[in-house]
């Protein structure tokens, strides 16, 4: 009886790595596409974004201190994908480009960092819009 209770927790313990083995693995650029994310920049903007399945997006500027409030931006000029653990964004044909990670568990806020062609640096997080 003893012997069965070994060899029982032994197994439970084993479950959870044969979970991670044989389970489907799930990219990043999986979870992105087809999803919408609320965007904020450190300087106060604000973005709603939706990724398209053929590596595009689309954004609207809900508050923007440059002038485009309101306005919606789409098309293959800005686009997406995914190079290793990280996604990155092209604004504008590369004018401004996003290297973003998946920094929490729960997998519903992206952080990173912006450059555009002037230089100008900036901070970016994503919340996965539900």
């Amino acid at each position: 009886m003893i012997f069965k209770k070994v060899k029982v927790k032994k197994f439970l313990k084993i479950i959870p790595f044969l979970f991670l083995f044989f389970s489907p693995v799930i990219t990043l650029a999986d979870e992105i596409k087809g999803s919408g994310w609320f965007a904020t920049d450190k300087d106060g903007d604000k973005k709603i974004i939706l990724f398209d399945k053929n590596g595009s997006f689309t954004y609207l500027n809900v508050i923007s201190h440059s002038g485009n409030e309101g306005r919606v931006f789409s098309g293959v000029r800005n686009t997406w994908k995914e190079e290793e653990d990280k996604l990155i964004l092209s604004f504008n044909e590369g004018y401004k480009l996003c290297s973003l990670i998946r920094e929490d568990w729960s997998r519903e806020i992206i952080n990173g960092s912006c450059i555009n062609k002037v230089g100008n640096f900036e901070y970016m997080q994503l919340r996965l819009i539900k």
